[in-house]
C-alpha cells in the first residue's frame, strides 16, 4: 500500500514532492 502511494506521489504529484524535499532541505540547513 505504501509503495502504491509512493508511486502515485512520484507520478502525479512531482511538484508537491519537490516542494516537500526543498522544505525538508531548508529545515535541515536551519538546524545546523
Amino acid at each position: 500500500m505504501l509503495r502504491f502511494a509512493r508511486l502515485i506521489l512520484f507520478n502525479f504529484y512531482p511538484k508537491i514532492w519537490n516542494v516537500t524535499l526543498l522544505f525538508l532541505f531548508f529545515q535541515h540547513l536551519n538546524f545546523n
